[in-house]
């Protein structure tokens, strides 16, 4: 008797077991198929935009678009009345000047390969002519014994 008490608790285990796995593996073929379903809603609601950014800037509006993807930081205005927070945009880079500094509060550029050239470097600081009329303008001399480089 304690035999047969024996092997019906083992062929019960053994069933509970397979039940078991059997409920895991139905289970697991039920998520993957809603997994799949939804990954194919997303994938068909929300096709993937490839955007590419033009290789060369030829316009200050690709620059703006650019350099200025992920925001305007300090929220830089064009206008000469900002002049503390004045944004510049060209083809290389963007900025916001600050003319009581006489430097940059921020500046946003991109380098790629069609932007290097082999032109060695010539060392001739400039005043950026680009700034408003009344704007500080600064020199080469106002970096002397500054402990700054000129850039």
């Amino acid at each position: 008797m304690k035999n047969k008490a024996i092997i019906g608790g083992i062929i019960a285990l053994i069933l509970i077991v397979l039940l078991a796995l059997f409920c895991f593996w139905v289970g697991k073929k039920i998520n993957n198929s809603i997994r799949g379903t939804q990954e194919e809603k997303i994938e068909k609601s929300a096709p993937e935009e490839k955007t590419t950014l033009p290789q060369k800037i030829e316009t200050v509006q690709q620059a703006k678009e650019i350099y200025l993807t992920l925001g305007n930081p300090s929220d830089a205005k064009d206008g000469v009345i900002n002049q503390d927070n004045y944004l510049m945009v060209n083809k290389s880079f963007a900025l916001s000047y600050n003319n009581n500094k006489g430097t940059a509060n921020w500046v946003a550029w991109r380098i790629t390969k069609f932007d290097l050239g082999d032109v060695d470097r010539q060392n001739n600081f400039r005043s950026d002519q680009r700034l408003p009329k009344g704007f500080k303008q600064i020199n080469a001399s106002d970096y002397s014994r500054s402990g700054f480089d000129r850039g």
